[in-house]
């Protein structure tokens, strides 16, 4: 019976992490795509290139929690899963989702958690 509960938390923190990657994934397209709908102007250049910049960050971690959720039955994993959603939640503080990298945090809070116990 014990076993079964670890796997059913483990699962849940799969599905978790691969959510949250999916929602920070597309809060980062989103950001690198609506400057360029809003007609910037030559002096707003640096707020395209700032933004684009935490956009291509927060798109990475995205992917690094999709991938890493293959492998949060490993406590290194699940630590570097809970460091990586709180680094997608500070960069990508500013976008429209922030509940992707919430759920990444979550997930990785669950792997450990399960993995403990």
């Amino acid at each position: 019976m014990r076993d079964r509960n670890k796997q059913s938390g483990l699962e849940l923190a799969k599905i978790l992490a691969v959510l949250g990657g999916l929602v920070t994934l597309f809060s980062g397209i989103l950001a690198i795509i609506s400057p360029f709908n809003s007609r910037a102007r030559l002096s707003d250049l640096d707020l395209i290139v700032n933004v684009a910049t935490y956009a291509f960050l927060v798109i990475a971690l995205g992917l690094i929690a999709i991938l890493g959720s293959k492998h949060v039955s490993s406590l290194a994993w699940g630590v570097s899963i809970v460091g990586i959603g709180l680094l997608a939640y500070r960069f990508g503080a500013n976008y429209l989702y922030d509940l992707g990298p919430i759920m990444i945090v979550i997930a990785g809070i669950v792997a450990v958690a399960v993995r403990l116990a």
